[in-house]
């Protein structure tokens, strides 16, 4: 029994022994086979916010994309005049310009 979802799922007990953690490949891209997974290892030592995503633009609508908010501590704060959540909304079609 699948639970209705026929992919390669991942199995710790199986795949584990496969991943090659003491000299593990280098890369900036990878690609995937169509419901399939990936094992994604990498050293989080610059302040940011780092966006990982696919580059097909028609995944990106269906959320194969996030953001890793690293070291928060270590960040500069956010400036004063930048807008932030409720005080500024992107108009939608049905909406004014902003101010209006």
């Amino acid at each position: 029994e699948l639970g209705g979802y026929w992919g390669c799922t991942y199995d710790a007990a199986t795949d584990a022994r496969t991943q090659n953690l003491k000299a593990p490949l280098i890369k900036d891209s990878f690609q995937l086979w169509q419901r399939s997974w990936a094992v994604i290892r990498f050293e989080a030592t610059r302040p940011g916010f780092w966006y990982f995503h696919c580059h097909e633009t028609q995944h990106l609508m269906l959320g194969l994309q996030t953001v890793f908010n690293v070291l928060p501590s270590k960040q500069p704060p956010v400036p004063a005049d930048v807008p932030t959540s409720g005080s500024h909304f992107c108009p939608t079609v049905d909406e004014g310009p902003w101010g209006s």
